[in-house]
């Protein structure tokens, strides 16, 4: 069975995601609060790939992980 708090994680993980892309509003950074799409592509497309890359490694080793 899967821990409840790991599933809610990922599916949290993955819907912070799925709203970026399809809102095309990355969640910014302290020295740049406001990422989009269209403004700063680089910038935005970059946050997306690092959280994606947090979500891909969560689904992988999160099980291990002490959420609490």
């Amino acid at each position: 069975m899967i821990n409840l708090s790991y599933a809610l994680m990922a599916l949290f993980l993955a819907a912070v995601l799925a709203w970026q892309l399809i809102s095309g509003r990355a969640l910014g950074t302290w020295w740049y609060p406001n990422i989009t799409r269209q403004d700063n592509p680089r910038a935005y497309w970059f946050v997306v790939a690092v959280q994606g890359v947090i979500l891909v490694a969560f689904l992988l080793t999160g099980k291990t992980w002490h959420l609490r």
